[in-house]
């Protein structure tokens, strides 16, 4: 489904050096400029306002995006501080009402359409220690290099977390990749 994509697990896809060292760099060194108190704190992570190199980065893959489906609007920058750890989940968790409601709809009623995951994505944009992805039902641990791209299924098949940051500093871009399904109006 992915082109020059390496398949690692079922539904669990590496782009090995999607982006260069130098255009991770790149990103990076934006990134590194960044004041402390810019970064918005979330649980257990940070992330940046919309960045343009981001944007790039995220137009750059929509060109890859098979038809029907779509690349979310994410444009921000993720970054794990050392300690710093994912929990386990599948990316469907945020969609299940849509994806409960999708199997309701009967062809030609009326209906509305709403987003539903159906793959995450993650580049990694510096190199680290620590902070691999790793998928426990699958027995899959993951040590992405600086400038890989991971793409897998939202489903439970893909249940997905991150291990303890042990470098200073990681740091990435995640998205969704969607489709439109149909549910009753």
């Amino acid at each position: 489904m992915f082109e020059n994509f390496k398949r690692i697990g079922e539904e669990i896809y590496v782009y090995e050096n999607f982006l260069s060292k130098e255009e991770s760099n790149n990103i990076v060194d934006i990134l590194e400029k960044i004041n402390e108190e810019e970064w918005i704190k979330e649980n257990n992570f940070s992330r940046t306002e919309p960045l343009s190199e981001i944007i790039k980065l995220r137009n750059r893959i929509n060109t890859m995006i098979p038809e029907g489906l779509y690349l979310g609007k994410a444009s921000t920058a993720t970054r794990l501080v050392k300690g710093n750890f994912w929990g386990e989940h599948s990316d469907i968790h945020d969609f299940t009402e849509a994806e409960n409601l999708s199997k309701l709809y009967v062809e030609g009623t009326p209906y509305k359409e709403l987003e539903l995951s159906i793959y995450g994505l993650v580049v990694y944009l510096n190199k680290f220690e620590g902070g691999e992805i790793y998928y426990p039902t699958q027995n899959i641990i993951y040590a992405p290099n600086q400038g890989d791209m991971v793409i897998h299924s939202a489903l439970p098949i893909a249940l997905h977390g991150v291990k303890p940051v042990i470098s200073e500093k990681r740091y990435s871009y995640s998205n969704h990749i969607y489709k439109k399904v149909k549910v009753p109006a």
